[in-house]
């Protein structure tokens, strides 16, 4: 008796994952990993400290892509060698953070857009918590290793624009600002007819999507000083769902411009991490450094440090009443 043939028609392969492979098969990223090295400094504001170790990572390994557990990497860029030297996700007091404020709110259930996703740290931790995750990034070379990133997570909510986002449609060119930072190059908008990538308004970019619907819960915002200009391309998203809205501030007029705009929207908290060990008391340094616990998290105060905020969380009037600070 013959055995019966199977018919059935082969499942299709993701595109994401031909283009993702095939740009990650021309890097080397299977090298072996020797064992962690982990600083004796740890506190992540002693900017000199990590400098040194950055440094000390970058002259132990040569600049190419490799792969930490499920993670793709350059170990001579500022993210890929700061989740090498630590062992753990880039900003992990923001995700530690975010994961509290997301409980607390009973977030997960709408879209998360992540707004300059780099090569997915945020992106990766996002797919594991929210229902849909959309993210915009316009670097061709990011882009391809944050979608061989979230292919790596084995979840299927996402999606990787390759594009920037404005207060207006066109298109755009990355400036780099530097070869060792990724993440700090700049989506520059052109007047040209074509350019290197889409610039979208926001709430055009989620109304074309296939989970246009959706309630929108976390917008995070990366993009190097364009953070006022997708806040407004925005707008419509931000006054129908009222998400929690997480934004990079490193300068105090763009931050003024900022929250001026966003309290017109409803949002008057503006909570971020300020360092135990900058306290004036020398118990309250002594306590932090005992217990391992070098961050508290506060509403901004009027000064604004030289270094920024690596992440400032906007809530409005209801989230603070539920989110009570420790």
């Amino acid at each position: 008796m013959g055995t019966a043939k199977d018919t059935r028609a082969p499942a299709p392969i993701d595109p994401r994952m031909v283009r993702a492979s095939q740009f990650l098969n021309s890097t080397c990223f299977n090298r072996k990993m020797p064992p962690m090295i982990q600083p004796v400094i740890q506190p992540a504001h002693w900017k000199r400290a990590e400098a040194l170790r950055r440094r000390i990572w970058r002259i132990l390994f040569e600049d190419r892509q490799q792969r930490l557990g499920q993670f793709f990497l350059d170990p001579g860029d500022h993210i890929g060698s700061e989740r090498l030297i630590t062992g753990d996700c880039y900003e992990s007091v923001s995700l530690q953070t975010l994961d509290q404020l997301r409980t607390v709110l009973s977030l997960g259930s709408g879209m998360a857009l992540d707004v300059g996703a780099n090569i997915g740290n945020h992106a990766c931790w996002m797919v594991q918590r929210f229902e849909h995750v959309v993210c915009v990034e316009p670097s061709e070379i990011a882009s391809y290793v944050l979608t061989a990133n979230l292919l790596s997570t084995r979840t299927r909510n996402w999606e990787v624009v390759r594009a920037a986002l404005g207060n207006c449609g066109g298109h755009g060119r990355l400036e780099v600002a530097s070869d060792r930072n990724l993440g700090s190059s700049s989506a520059i908008p052109t007047n040209e007819a074509e350019g290197e990538f889409p610039v979208y308004r926001g709430d055009d970019l989620l109304a074309s999507r296939a989970h246009s619907g959706r309630r929108v819960d976390l917008i995070k915002i990366d993009v190097e000083g364009a953070e006022f200009t997708v806040l407004q391309g925005l707008r419509g998203a931000i006054a129908t769902s009222q998400p929690l809205i997480c934004i990079e501030a490193l300068d105090v007029a763009r931050w003024k411009v900022v929250t001026e705009w966003l309290q017109t929207m409803g949002y008057r908290s503006f909570l971020a991490h300020n360092p135990k060990l900058h306290s004036r008391r020398l118990s309250s340094r002594l306590k932090a450094l005992c217990s391992g616990e070098y961050w508290t998290l506060s509403p901004l105060s009027g000064s604004f440090p030289n270094e920024g905020y690596e992440m400032v969380y906007c809530l409005t009037d209801s989230m603070a009443e539920r989110f009570k600070l420790p």
